[in-house]
């Protein structure tokens, strides 16, 4: 066997040759026991991989069929994300190795760590939706990166505040109860008789690896989970810390997704929460934990602001700032128009009402022009025979082409612009 210094100058070489970085050769594997080491091996088939898991650093396993031997007991996870995070190559590492290739292989502990922390709690979590929401829940998919995870599963209902309550306690009891995790080989007829859960369609290997969380294997009754599982786990659920969740929701019919961080991806992300808490604080001059307080005091006072704002508003768009002309018609009602300047169309209704409340008997009519429509409500005060204001709004919409609808008290439309405000209002006078 060639010394390791005569295989790197080999390595150095042929990275010259066909310009491919040293670090393209040096791959991360990684072992239950999460031990970092370096170890020589022999490709015997080729690799392959998803895109996802080519950039993010997912593990996936059942690739041992690489190497010409195996570590017995041991599980073979293979990484290709830090060969690529050195160099970011734009295009597949494994187009330079080719079968009986040495390579060179190292664990990268630390994500190793961070990515079991995700994995094994998804198998928490799916537990815990199972006791809430019956074993009708199956997984449909998942992710497991040493920063994140995610996790869909099947459900008809969107689950209550209260039931998330319950799973995220069940979850976190799990965690603290410091239940050992035991990885063991075991043959597939075993899946049904010790109650495992497996994946709806997927075809497992016989023997097949079982992830137990709780119990043991001769007293399976007393498991909080077993799953059919060849990821890598912690050795026990304290190691998990505790999940946050970031997000939930419905992916598509019947099946819904949730996104958290566990084990030390929850702690750096509850340390960002921390620092932008302090950062809050000390912009509202109040300690840490009366943030929440004190923002829904200025929520409080903002709302009070913005109903001051629209009652003077309401009031100035229909008192001044504005034409308006009125007239007595033959049934002795007033005939008020008023053209709202600058208000929005929403705000119509508000100002007629406001103007409504100096008269007795009377017709209004606000308009308001924007971006060369206008905008119009029709609203009737009083007893008026033979005077409706849904029959008002549809002929003013008619000479504006436009359209118009509502109730024989009040109603809107709009249409085009096409005379100036006095010409629209002289001609309205005439046919009123």
């Amino acid at each position: 066997m060639k010394k390791w210094s005569d295989r790197l100058f080999l390595l150095v070489i042929a990275a010259v040759l066909f310009a491919v970085p040293v670090a393209s050769a040096a791959l991360f594997l990684t072992r239950g026991d999460g031990i970092s080491y370096y170890e020589n091996r022999t490709l015997t088939a080729r690799p392959t991989y998803t895109e996802e898991s080519f950039w993010d650093g997912s593990y996936f396993s059942g690739w041992e069929d690489w190497y010409s031997d195996r570590v017995a007991g041991r599980e073979t996870l293979m990484s290709w994300h830090t060969a690529l995070e050195m160099n970011m190559l734009r295009r597949p590492v494994v187009n330079d190795i080719i079968v009986g290739d040495e390579v060179l292989l190292q664990v990268n502990s630390q994500a190793r760590r961070r990515a079991a922390a995700n994995h094994s709690a998804i198998h928490v979590i799916n537990a815990a939706l199972r006791q809430v929401f019956g074993d009708g829940v199956h997984q449909s998919g998942s992710y497991v990166s040493p920063q994140r995870l995610r996790f869909d599963y099947t459900l008809s209902k969107t689950p209550t505040a209260e039931e998330w309550k319950k799973v995220w306690a069940i979850v976190q009891q799990a965690i603290d109860a410091a239940l050992p995790v035991t990885c063991q080989e075991r043959p597939l007829k075993d899946a049904a008789k010790l109650g495992a859960v497996t994946l709806l369609g997927e075809t497992y290997a016989d023997p097949a690896r079982f992830v137990l969380m709780g119990g043991s294997f001769e007293e399976p009754e007393k498991k909080y989970s077993l799953e059919l599982c060849a990821g890598t786990h912690v050795s026990n659920t304290a190691q998990i810390i505790t999940v946050v969740p970031i997000k939930e929701g419905s992916l598509s019919a019947g099946v819904r997704r949730i996104e958290a961080v566990a084990g030390p991806s929850a702690l750096d992300y509850l340390k960002g929460i921390n620092a932008e808490m302090e950062e809050m604080a000390a912009r509202l001059t109040v300690p840490v934990a009366d943030v929440a307080q004190r923002l829904h005091a200025l929520m409080d006072e903002l709302r009070e602001v913005k109903k001051r704002y629209t009652e003077f508003r309401e009031k100035t768009l229909a008192a001044g700032g504005l034409s308006q002309v009125t007239f007595t018609m033959k049934n002795g009602a007033t005939l008020v128009m008023q053209n709202a300047e600058g208000a929005q169309p929403r705000e119509l209704r508000a100002i007629a009402d406001t103007v409504s409340q100096k008269y007795d008997k009377a017709v209004i009519i606000v308009t308001t022009d924007r971006e060369g429509k206008r905008s119009f409500v029709v609203k009737t005060v009083g007893q008026l025979p033979n005077t409706n204001a849904l029959e008002i709004a549809k002929m003013i919409a008619a000479d504006l082409n436009g359209r118009a609808g509502g109730r024989p008290d009040f109603a809107q439309g709009g249409g085009e612009a096409k005379k100036p405000w006095q010409e629209f209002m002289s001609s309205l006078k005439e046919t009123m």
